[in-house]
């Protein structure tokens, strides 16, 4: 089921503005050059017109050709989401996009496409910078109109935890499973921060390397657990599990080496646990790992099973007199899911807040959700539970505020 929300007042569409050509600066290797050319865009139901785009060009002697944008700075630890049209003649390589410490491939077909991908920055962004370009292609690869914006990645509460995609709690057994093809490659609420690069879909560890998982189940307190990794390739690579609990010291517990599957328990040393903690290292060589999975006996059980979803709301218009800020989504007993948003009003006279839902397939005018309306007085923050729109079968942007 698919929903992107644009938090307008918070927002969920996409209003931002592309960067000038003037921008982006060619790489020091392979063939670059820029191209007008027609475009249109059926989808979106705009006309024909031409434009310049971003062009590489791969005749095989190179490995890589690409446009660098000077503009754009990552800020350490936040969520992006990178879109960008691309075709391309040719073939054997694919096309690079996005950040150089978390990359995206993309295979381009002769028709215009769209490619887009949520990520999360790493906690050194000094050298990541944002590129379009090849890796081993054969043939043109045009890109037209890439964007880059910062997006609110939000996980659900059950007070006082917070569990996201591929976060369960079911039958006494907390489960957690890495989805790096999904939607928010590698953005999931248990990752705490990374050194390593991220690529497409699995993570890439180099000597020092690192990437830092934190599960947290409070008074459930894990009492056994079992850590799964999956080493798609190598080339003389370990990978260093250190481990530590309750914000205690950390300590070396496993090496991973080779390539294929791997399982290690986790050593009564550091049960029971309110919070574990998982990091991975590289050691030496180079290792990729694109599956990770931590299954965790708990001493006491929730009553219900507990099931972590995510969200990621996009930025869209906001108004001068109100600042939304989301909180986390919550569920009702009805299984009615929302928004939980804090509020604040900066005007000089009281306002009348009431949530709404906007098609943004349609026109865009908004459809109140709700009889009640929540007075703020001004400088007052109250917090707000926005009803979320149903998901729906195939992709669709609505606004939210």
């Amino acid at each position: 089921m698919f929903l992107r929300l644009l938090m307008i007042a918070l927002a969920t569409t996409l209003t931002q503005t592309v960067p000038p050509l003037s921008d982006w600066v060619p790489s020091e290797t392979g063939e670059t050059r820029q191209r007008r050319i027609a475009v249109s865009d059926s989808e979106r139901g705009t006309q024909r017109a031409e434009r310049t785009v971003l062009a590489v060009v791969g005749k095989g002697g190179e490995e890589t050709a690409y446009w660098r944008n000077t503009r754009w700075k990552l800020e350490p630890n936040r969520a992006y989401m990178f879109r960008t049209r691309l075709k391309g003649e040719g073939g054997e390589g694919w096309a690079l996009l996005g950040a150089t410490a978390v990359n995206f491939d993309f295979i381009p077909t002769r028709e215009w496409q769209t490619a887009e991908y949520v990520f999360r920055a790493p906690a050194d962004t000094r050298e990541a910078f944002i590129r379009v370009g090849h890796w081993l292609w054969r043939g043109e690869i045009l890109f037209d109109q890439p964007q880059l914006v910062p997006v609110e990645v939000v996980h659900t509460r059950y007070d006082p935890l917070t569990l996201g995609e591929g976060e369960t709690i079911r039958n006494g057994r907390y489960t957690f499973i890495s989805r790096f093809d999904g939607d928010l490659s590698n953005a999931q609420s248990p990752l705490r921060e990374f050194t390593a690069n991220f690529d497409t879909n699995r993570w890439a560890f180099s000597p020092n390397a690192q990437a830092t998982y934190r599960h947290f189940v409070g008074d459930y307190r894990i009492r056994s657990g079992v850590a799964r990794l999956n080493a798609s390739s190598e080339e003389g690579g370990a990978l260093a599990i250190h481990l530590r609990k309750d914000g205690e010291r950390w300590q070396k517990a496993y090496i991973v080496r080779k390539r294929g599957a791997h399982e290690f328990k986790i050593p009564p040393s550091f049960l029971p646990a309110r919070t574990l903690e998982v990091r991975f290292i590289g050691q030496s060589g180079f290792i990729e790992i694109d599956s990770y999975v931590l299954e965790a006996e708990l001493e006491r059980a929730p009553q219900s099973v507990l099931v972590g979803r995510s969200l990621t709301l996009y930025p869209d218009q906001q108004r001068d007199d109100i600042r939304v800020k989301p909180i986390a989504l919550q569920r009702d007993a009805q299984g009615q899911w929302s928004l939980l948003a804090e509020v604040a009003s900066t005007a000089q006279a009281p306002l009348q807040a009431r949530p709404f839902h906007q098609s943004l397939a349609d026109a865009r005018t908004p459809t109140p959700v709700g009889e009640q309306f929540t007075r703020l007085a001004p400088n007052q923050l109250v917090r707000i539970a926005l009803p979320l729109p149903e998901a729906t079968a195939k992709p669709q942007e609505s606004g939210l505020g």
